[in-house]
C-alpha cells in the first residue's frame, strides 16, 4: 500500500505531540492551583496576567508526514493504473529507517520512484555551469534543492544490491515524481538533473510504457527478488 509506512509515522508523530501539549496544558493548571494555594492575593494576579497555556497545533514536521503519505498514495494510483507494469510500493531498507515509495519493474528495466509533494510551486531546471562544465540544478519555488536529486543514490544502490545477479544489462533508473507542483507552459517532458528523471504523474504512462528486452518471466524473477531482499515497510 502506496504511503503505509509514512501514514503510520505521521499518526505516531501525531500522537506523540498531542500528548506534550496535553501534558503542558495539565502542567499549566497545576501551577496555577498552587500559586493561588500559596500565595491568594499575589497568586491570583500572576495566574491572571500569566496567558493559559492552548493546545496548539502540529507543527509543519509533522504535518508534512501526512502530507507525503498522501503524495504516495497519489502516485501509487497512477502506477496501479498502467498495464503490463510490476509496482511494489513502500519497500522498507534492511538495517535502517528509511524506505522507498516505489519500485517499478518494466520490460525496458527497474525503476525506483520518489514522490514529493509541492502544492503550487513551481518547478525549473537550471544549469549554472560554463561552456565546458555543467552544473545541473532543481529549483522548487525559487529555491534550490538538487539534494533531492542527489539523496536518489542511496536508492539506486539498494535496488541494485538486491537484485544484481539479476540485472545483467538492464539498469536501475530513479526518479523523482511531483504531485500537485507546476511547470513551464512548454515543460511537456520530463527533465534529466544529474541522472534522475524529473517528472510529474501525467507522464509516468509514457515513461514507464517504452518497449524493452524483458520478458515477463524475467519481470516476475526481478519483482520477486526485490520484494524479498526490500520487504514492505
Amino acid at each position: 500500500m502506496a504511503g503505509r509506512s509514512a501514514s503510520r509515522e505521521a499518526e505516531r508523530r501525531s500522537v506523540r505531540h498531542q500528548r506534550q501539549e496535553e501534558a503542558r496544558v495539565t502542567a499549566d493548571r497545576e501551577w496555577r492551583s498552587q500559586i493561588k494555594a500559596k500565595h491568594p492575593l499575589a497568586g491570583r494576579l500572576i495566574a491572571a496576567v500569566t496567558p493559559k497555556a492552548q493546545i496548539r497545533a502540529a507543527p509543519s514536521h509533522v504535518r508534512a508526514w501526512a502530507t507525503g503519505a498522501v503524495g504516495e498514495g497519489k502516485v501509487g494510483e497512477v502506477l496501479d493504473a498502467i498495464p503490463g507494469i510490476i509496482v511494489l510500493n513502500d519497500r522498507h531498507k534492511p538495517r535502517s529507517r528509511s524506505n522507498i515509495d516505489h519500485i517499478v519493474v518494466t520490460s525496458a528495466g527497474v525503476w525506483v520512484i520518489d514522490a514529493k509533494v509541492r502544492p503550487g510551486k513551481h518547478l525549473e531546471f537550471v544549469d549554472k555551469g560554463g561552456p565546458f562544465v555543467r552544473d545541473q540544478r532543481l529549483i522548487i519555488g525559487g529555491r534550490d534543492e538538487t539534494r533531492l536529486v542527489d539523496a536518489m543514490t542511496w536508492q539506486v544502490e539498494a535496488v541494485q544490491r538486491a537484485c544484481v545477479d539479476l540485472l545483467g544489462v538492464t539498469v536501475v533508473r530513479p526518479a523523482l515524481c511531483f504531485v500537485d507542483a507546476t511547470v513551464g507552459r512548454f515543460d511537456h517532458r520530463p527533465w534529466m538533473v544529474r541522472g534522475v528523471v524529473v517528472c510529474w504523474r501525467a507522464v509516468l504512462p509514457q515513461l514507464l510504457l517504452r518497449p524493452g528486452p524483458l520478458g515477463r518471466q524475467r519481470m516476475d524473477e526481478l519483482a520477486r527478488r526485490i520484494a524479498t531482499r526490500l520487504p514492505a515497510a
